[in-house]
């Protein structure tokens, strides 16, 4: 193998060094955004959830002043 073969094979092994490390990039700010994506649908969740449990909160709240206003305690 002469020096320009050695020079082109190492220019060849360099760019697909380069590209092996572009697409582990790529596919590292793809598994971030998933991630971010599953936080934000985790965290809308928890707040449906303490919505559904404000309405029983209010119910609870208002039957106990309602039964306190009665002279039920």
């Amino acid at each position: 193998m002469s020096i320009d073969d050695q020079e082109q094979a190492r220019q060849a092994y360099q760019r697909a060094l380069e590209a092996i490390h572009l697409l582990r990039s790529q596919a590292q700010d793809r598994v971030e955004a998933i991630q971010g994506y599953a936080t934000r649908v985790h965290r809308a969740r928890r707040l449906l959830e303490d919505l559904d449990r404000v309405e029983d909160y209010d119910r609870i709240a208002d039957g106990l002043l309602a039964e306190s206003a009665g002279g039920g305690q």
